[in-house]
Protein backbone atom coordinates (compact mmCIF):
# COMPACT_ATOMS: atom_id res chain seq x y z
CA UNK A 1 0.00 0.00 0.00
CA UNK A 2 0.82 3.80 -0.89
CA UNK A 3 1.66 6.44 1.77
CA UNK A 4 -1.65 7.89 0.52
CA UNK A 5 -3.69 5.26 1.56
CA UNK A 6 -1.32 3.75 4.68
CA UNK A 7 -2.03 6.95 6.48
CA UNK A 8 -5.19 8.75 4.34
CA UNK A 9 -3.16 12.04 2.80
CA UNK A 10 -4.69 14.15 0.18
CA UNK A 11 -3.50 14.07 -3.42
CA UNK A 12 -4.30 17.34 -5.20
CA UNK A 13 -3.61 18.05 -8.54
CA UNK A 14 -2.87 22.04 -9.62
CA UNK A 15 -6.36 23.19 -9.97
CA UNK A 16 -7.16 21.64 -6.13
CA UNK A 17 -4.05 21.81 -4.27
CA UNK A 18 -4.92 25.96 -3.72
CA UNK A 19 -8.12 25.80 -2.47
CA UNK A 20 -7.23 22.55 0.33
CA UNK A 21 -3.98 24.88 1.22
CA UNK A 22 -6.12 28.18 1.74
CA UNK A 23 -8.65 25.84 4.15
CA UNK A 24 -5.03 25.38 7.13
CA UNK A 25 -3.20 27.29 9.30
CA UNK A 26 -0.18 25.45 7.69
CA UNK A 27 0.32 22.97 5.23
CA UNK A 28 3.08 20.66 3.48
CA UNK A 29 3.02 19.65 0.01
CA UNK A 30 4.76 16.45 -0.85
CA UNK A 31 6.41 16.76 -4.80
CA UNK A 32 7.70 12.68 -4.62
CA UNK A 33 9.24 13.03 -7.87
CA UNK A 34 9.15 9.90 -10.11
CA UNK A 35 9.95 6.70 -8.21
CA UNK A 36 11.09 4.73 -11.24
CA UNK A 37 13.89 7.31 -11.72
CA UNK A 38 14.80 9.00 -8.51
CA UNK A 39 15.89 6.36 -5.57
CA UNK A 40 15.32 9.37 -3.37
CA UNK A 41 11.31 9.53 -3.78
CA UNK A 42 10.88 6.42 -1.68
CA UNK A 43 12.92 7.65 1.12
CA UNK A 44 10.75 11.23 1.33
CA UNK A 45 7.43 8.80 0.85
CA UNK A 46 8.83 7.00 3.97
CA UNK A 47 10.09 10.72 5.89
CA UNK A 48 6.95 12.78 5.38
CA UNK A 49 4.41 11.08 7.70
CA UNK A 50 6.97 11.15 10.38
CA UNK A 51 7.52 14.65 9.59
CA UNK A 52 3.68 14.74 9.96
CA UNK A 53 3.79 12.97 13.19
CA UNK A 54 6.46 15.45 14.37
CA UNK A 55 4.77 18.47 14.35
CA UNK A 56 1.81 17.34 16.28
CA UNK A 57 -0.63 17.89 13.69
CA UNK A 58 0.08 21.25 13.02
CA UNK A 59 0.89 21.19 9.29
CA UNK A 60 -1.44 19.41 7.15
CA UNK A 61 0.07 16.93 4.21
CA UNK A 62 -1.33 17.08 0.64
CA UNK A 63 0.39 14.94 -1.78
CA UNK A 64 0.54 16.86 -4.99
CA UNK A 65 -0.88 14.48 -8.09
CA UNK A 66 2.29 12.99 -10.28
CA UNK A 67 0.86 14.87 -13.25
CA UNK A 68 1.22 18.49 -11.53
CA UNK A 69 4.15 18.47 -10.32
CA UNK A 70 5.89 19.98 -13.07
CA UNK A 71 3.19 22.83 -13.09
CA UNK A 72 3.33 23.59 -9.79
CA UNK A 73 7.22 23.20 -9.65
CA UNK A 74 7.55 26.37 -11.99
CA UNK A 75 4.92 28.10 -9.25
CA UNK A 76 7.03 27.70 -6.30
CA UNK A 77 9.96 27.76 -7.94
CA UNK A 78 12.05 24.65 -6.22
CA UNK A 79 14.90 22.94 -8.39
CA UNK A 80 14.69 19.40 -7.34
CA UNK A 81 12.68 16.25 -6.38
CA UNK A 82 11.66 15.05 -4.17
CA UNK A 83 10.95 18.24 -2.39
CA UNK A 84 8.41 19.59 0.41
CA UNK A 85 6.58 23.13 0.07
CA UNK A 86 5.67 25.19 3.02
CA UNK A 87 2.70 27.01 2.95
CA UNK A 88 0.68 28.96 5.23
CA UNK A 89 -3.36 29.41 4.44
CA UNK A 90 -2.18 29.15 0.79
CA UNK A 91 0.45 31.22 0.40
CA UNK A 92 4.28 29.76 -0.26
CA UNK A 93 6.64 29.93 3.25
CA UNK A 94 9.43 28.10 1.77
CA UNK A 95 10.46 24.44 0.36
CA UNK A 96 13.27 21.92 0.90
CA UNK A 97 14.45 20.02 -2.07
CA UNK A 98 16.08 16.19 -1.96
CA UNK A 99 16.04 14.58 0.89
CA UNK A 100 17.58 15.80 3.95
CA UNK A 101 18.83 14.25 6.86
CA UNK A 102 16.16 14.06 10.15
CA UNK A 103 17.51 17.19 12.32
CA UNK A 104 17.72 19.27 9.08
CA UNK A 105 14.58 18.75 8.15
CA UNK A 106 13.46 19.98 11.90
CA UNK A 107 15.58 23.00 11.86
CA UNK A 108 14.40 23.76 8.56
CA UNK A 109 10.63 23.69 9.10
CA UNK A 110 11.44 25.46 11.90
CA UNK A 111 13.58 28.31 10.19
CA UNK A 112 10.75 28.38 7.38
CA UNK A 113 8.02 28.67 10.00
CA UNK A 114 10.20 31.14 11.87
CA UNK A 115 10.54 33.54 9.22
CA UNK A 116 6.85 34.34 9.12
CA UNK A 117 6.46 34.51 12.36
CA UNK A 118 8.96 37.06 11.67
CA UNK A 119 6.54 38.87 9.94
CA UNK A 120 3.50 39.14 12.09
CA UNK A 121 2.80 42.47 13.32
CA UNK A 122 1.48 41.27 17.03
CA UNK A 123 3.91 40.61 20.02
CA UNK A 124 4.46 37.92 19.22
CA UNK A 125 7.97 35.54 19.02
CA UNK A 126 9.37 32.40 18.66
CA UNK A 127 10.96 30.53 21.85
CA UNK A 128 12.89 27.39 21.92
CA UNK A 129 12.49 24.48 24.37
CA UNK A 130 14.77 25.15 26.69
CA UNK A 131 14.31 28.59 27.36
CA UNK A 132 10.44 27.43 27.95
CA UNK A 133 11.92 24.54 30.27
CA UNK A 134 14.36 26.95 32.39
CA UNK A 135 11.61 29.14 33.04
CA UNK A 136 9.30 26.23 34.52
CA UNK A 137 12.19 24.77 36.35
CA UNK A 138 13.44 28.29 38.24
CA UNK A 139 9.65 28.33 39.30
CA UNK A 140 9.28 31.62 37.98
CA UNK A 141 5.97 33.28 37.01
CA UNK A 142 5.73 32.67 32.89
CA UNK A 143 4.71 36.15 31.33
CA UNK A 144 3.69 35.34 28.29
CA UNK A 145 0.87 32.37 26.54
CA UNK A 146 1.79 29.59 24.40
CA UNK A 147 0.21 30.38 21.11
CA UNK A 148 1.14 26.93 19.55
CA UNK A 149 4.07 24.57 19.26
CA UNK A 150 5.81 24.48 15.92
CA UNK A 151 8.01 21.67 16.25
CA UNK A 152 8.89 19.41 19.00
CA UNK A 153 11.38 21.83 20.23
CA UNK A 154 10.41 25.50 19.20
CA UNK A 155 6.87 27.11 20.32
CA UNK A 156 4.95 30.63 19.22
CA UNK A 157 4.31 32.93 22.06
CA UNK A 158 2.88 35.95 22.56
CA UNK A 159 3.76 38.20 25.81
Amino acid sequence: ASIIERHGFQVCDHDTVAARAVEQDFTVLLFAGDADRLMESNDAAVIFPELIKAFHGKITPIVVARDSERILQRKYRFSAFPSLVLLRRGEYLGAISRVRDWVDYIREIDEILARYIRGLDVAARRIGFDDLLAKALRGRRLDFVVLAQLSPRSFLIMS
